[in-house]
C-alpha cells in the first residue's frame, strides 16, 4: 500500500485487507470452490473492507489499500510462466495460462466493482484521495518490503530468497531511471522488464536454481495490479 502512494494508516489497513484476503481464500479451498469464485468473494469481501473503514475515518485512501491487498490475487506467477512458454514455443500451454490469466483478471475486477457499487448505495460514493507522491528511497523501501512478502508467500527460503527481493527492488529502480528519461511508461517496463529477466537468468546460472524463482520476485513491482482495480473503478463509475 505504502508502494502504491498509500500513508501509513493505509498500510495498516492495507495489511488487514491482506489478511481478509487470506482467511477468505483458505475457508472457501477447504469447501472446494473454484479459482474464480475464490477469486471474486475474495476481492469483494476484501475492498468491502477497505471501504468501510475509509467510510469510518480508518482509512485515509481506500484505493491504495485495496491495490495494495489486491496484488496477493494477481496472477503474477501464471503470467511470468505464460509469456515464458510462448516465447520458448509451447503455445498451447502459454495461451491456456494467458486465459487463465485474464480470466482471474475479471474476477478481480468483478469483486471489487460489486464492493464499490454496494458501498456506493448504501453509504455513498467513497471518496477519491490522491495517492501520495513519495521519493525514490521509500519506493524502494516498499518495494523490499512486498517484495520480501511475496518471497515468504511462495515458500523461497535461505539466502537465494534476498538476492529474488534484491532483484525486485533493482527492477524499480531501473524502471525510475528509464521512466525518468523517456517520460514513457512503455519504454520503462521494457528496460525494467529486460533488466529483471537478465538479472534472474544471471543469478540462476550462477547459483544453479531455476531462473523463475527469481523472475517472479524480481517482476513483482511491474505487474499491473493497481492498472486492473482502476480500469475496474473508471468502468464503475
Amino acid at each position: 500500500s505504502l508502494f502504491f502512494g498509500g500513508s501509513w494508516l493505509d498500510f495498516l489497513c492495507g495489511g488487514i485487507c491482506g489478511i481478509v484476503v487470506g482467511f477468505v481464500t483458505h475457508i472457501l479451498e477447504n469447501l472446494k470452490a473454484n479459482l474464480f469464485f475464490r477469486t471474486i468473494c475474495a476481492a469483494f469481501i476484501m475492498a468491502l473492507s477497505a471501504y468501510l473503514m475509509s467510510a469510518v475515518g480508518i482509512c485515509h485512501n481506500a484505493d491504495t489499500a485495496i491495490i495494495g491487498a489486491l496484488m496477493i490475487l494477481v496472477p503474477g506467477l501464471l503470467f511470468t510462466n505464460a509469456m515464458r512458454d510462448i516465447i520458448y514455443g509451447d503455445i498451447t500451454s502459454g495461451v491456456n495460462r494467458i486465459v487463465q490469466v485474464f480470466l482471474t483478471a475479471a474476477a478481480l475486477a468483478l469483486g471489487t466493482g460489486a464492493a464499490w457499487r454496494v458501498i456506493s448505495a448504501l453509504i455513498g460514493v467513497p471518496s477519491e484521495v490522491s495517492p501520495i507522491a513519495y521519493g525514490a528511497v521509500l519506493q524502494a523501501i516498499a518495494c523490499f518490503i512486498g517484495c520480501f512478502g511475496f518471497m515468504i508467500l511462495f515458500n523461497i527460503h535461505g539466502y537465494g530468497g534476498l538476492l529474488c527481493v534484491l532483484g525486485g527492488t533493482l527492477t524499480w529502480m531501473v524502471y525510475l531511471i528509464a521512466f525518468r528519461f523517456s517520460r514513457s511508461d512503455l519504454a520503462a517496463y521494457f528496460w525494467s522488464s529486460l533488466f529483471a529477466s537478465i538479472y534472474s537468468e544471471a543469478i540462476a546460472r550462477i547459483r544453479k536454481f531455476p531462473a523463475i524463482s527469481y523472475l517472479v520476485i524480481s517482476i513483482f513491482p511491474l505487474i499491473p495490479g493497481a492498472g486492473v482495480y482502476y480500469t475496474m473503478n473508471y468502468a464503475v463509475r
